[in-house]
């Protein structure tokens, strides 16, 4: 998901850093200095007037500081989760040189996630990344501006409570596609951009989620809106598997600022019990991220254990969990056909989690063209799809049959032929044994898991997955935070011994590595491979 909300950002990200060094690595640190202060334009109407959803209430144009791109800040009337009235603001943008005849293509973004707060809203300044930030991700240069320059009108949502006050939609497919297609309803009826009939929806990360809900309850909210096509960027679509990614290794990481932002979004618009997964340290760490900006969240837990927040499993504990499944976007036929872009070094969207949900398209019987795109992270997989994404907007624009590889075997990353038995053994004088079948299942994964780690491997050697029946492997049990957990030792070298004892060399490179699998969750961590001496 994206991480840096503005200019600010790169300048105190080493000072955030460091505070956290020197505070002794405490879980959160708020830095609300980063967050752009809110304008006047902000502040809705007071009563707020009735208004169809879709309806605008106000705009004004802002400057941009690109060559034909106009833009304005845009507030319009959308729906709450309980269907009330709620002002949303957002940002409309277009060519300055003259439409076509019938007018422009219509393209609604989704953006990644911002934050929470307020300030957080990407058009209150949408213009302010300078070069130096775009290497993180620049919403104008990477989103807007490329849309824009390839003729087509753009609107894109702030999301309710980004900008104008209202509870958060973080990760709320249905708050999100209302706010999405209002946006697409608001711009169609402002007279300083001309549209033709096509409507198209891009989302990435959040945004993909977005985007995902926005197809799945179209006809639902907007029937009138006809989509044409739909763009999914590095979806997180499937949002228990990202919850259980963060939480099962309970391994400080940047995505567990993600995971402590949903618990605040949702225990505020959900009004969900806190006290139901999370410590006392987490519930005071979390609520303050409703005030709080992305890179607030991501940088200060990033040396936080999942387990210092939460005491119990949200995606398995009600009503956390109900709420989970309402928020999966669902494999189900969408009006529209779906491109859908992945990079194969995200490591945030796992590559074989969007694949999964590639395949409930498919099957589903959607029309998706799907792209790998070698060497892109996260954030990089945006700019890396932009001219495949606008050659597939201007073929389906242009009423061109829509491709699909829905038919080939579709694979996110090199998947290894799986080897023959490995040479292992099992001991039993560890906290718990494991059974000959949670092994087999645990062979089962590894070459792909090793696979997508090849980057900690030699490069001068052929891949490790290619090379696992040349080492030797050694398992037993741990249990970690009340966890099941099978600890892999692998080593290329024979010692007479090995069935035995168990080896441990801090030496000799990639021929030893050692790794762990959580038996709950089905998945690896930890990988740890030695240094060359």
């Amino acid at each position: 998901m994206k991480i840096w909300r503005s200019a600010r950002v790169r300048t105190a990200l080493s000072i955030v850093i460091v505070a956290l060094v020197l505070l002794g690595g405490l879980a959160y640190a708020s830095n609300t200095y980063l967050n752009p202060p809110l304008t006047s334009f902000y502040a809705p109407p007071h009563p707020l007037p009735p208004g169809k959803p879709g309806e605008i209430i106000k705009a004004e144009k802002i400057q941009t500081n690109y060559a034909n791109v106009q833009a304005w800040r845009v507030m319009y009337h959308s729906r709450d989760l309980r269907g009330n009235d709620v002002a949303v603001t957002g940002l409309f943008a277009a060519p300055t040189s003259a439409p076509p005849e019938n007018g422009f293509p219509l393209l609604g973004i989704a953006h990644g996630t911002e934050g929470l707060a307020r300030e957080c809203a990407p058009s209150l300044d949408p213009w302010a990344l300078p070069p130096f930030a775009q290497e993180f991700f620049s919403f104008p240069d990477t989103v807007v501006v490329p849309f824009v320059q390839a003729g087509y009108a753009v609107t894109a949502t702030d999301y309710q409570g980004l900008g104008a006050a209202g509870n958060s939609a973080f990760l709320i497919g249905s708050i999100e596609a209302q706010n999405v297609l209002d946006s697409m309803r608001a711009i169609r009826s402002f007279d300083a951009i001309k549209l033709n009939e096509d409507n198209f929806v891009w989302g990435h990360s959040q945004g993909g989620h977005s985007a995902a809900f926005t197809a799945q309850l179209a006809n639902e909210i907007a029937p009138e809106l006809k989509l044409n096509g739909i763009v999914l960027a590095a979806p997180a679509a499937q949002l228990q598997t990202l919850v259980e990614t963060v939480l099962a290794p309970d391994q400080p990481s940047f995505l567990t600022g993600v995971a402590a932002m949903v618990a605040a979004s949702w225990s505020q618009t959900y009004d969900l019990p806190l006290d139901v997964v999370l410590t006392p340290q987490g519930k005071t760490q979390v609520l303050p991220l409703l005030q709080e900006c992305s890179a607030n969240a991501v940088l200060g837990f990033a040396l936080a254990k999942p387990s210092s927040l939460y005491f119990a499993d949200p995606t398995k504990t009600s009503p956390w969990s109900d709420t989970m499944r309402l928020n999966i976007a669902q494999g189900v036929k969408y009006a529209a056909p779906v491109f859908v872009a992945q990079g194969a070094a995200d490591s945030v969207i796992a590559p074989q989690v969007t694949e999964t949900f590639v395949q409930q398209l498919c099957a589903a019987g959607n029309a998706v063209e799907f792209r790998l795109y070698p060497n892109a992270s996260h954030a990089q997989v945006v700019s890396a799809s932009n001219a495949d994404v606008v050659a597939w907007l201007n073929a389906r624009a242009n009423n061109e049959p829509a491709p699909s590889n829905c038919t080939a075997q579709v694979t996110m990353s090199p998947t290894p032929t799986p080897p023959p038995a490995l040479q292992s053994v099992i001991f039993s004088d560890g906290a718990f044994t494991p059974d000959a079948s949670t092994i087999a299942a645990l062979e089962k994964q590894l070459p792909n898991f090793l696979a997508q780690q090849q980057n900690q491997f030699s490069a001068q050697k052929s891949p490790i997955a290619e090379r696992l029946t040349q080492y030797k492997f050694q398992y037993w049990g741990e249990m970690q935070n009340e966890k099941r957990v099978v600890v892999v030792n692998a080593f290329c070298t024979n010692f007479d011994y090995w069935k035995m004892q168990r080896v441990f060399v801090l030496d000799g490179g990639d021929c030893f590595f050692n790794l762990k699998y959580d038996l709950d969750a089905g998945t690896f961590f930890d990988l740890q491979v030695n240094r060359e001496a």
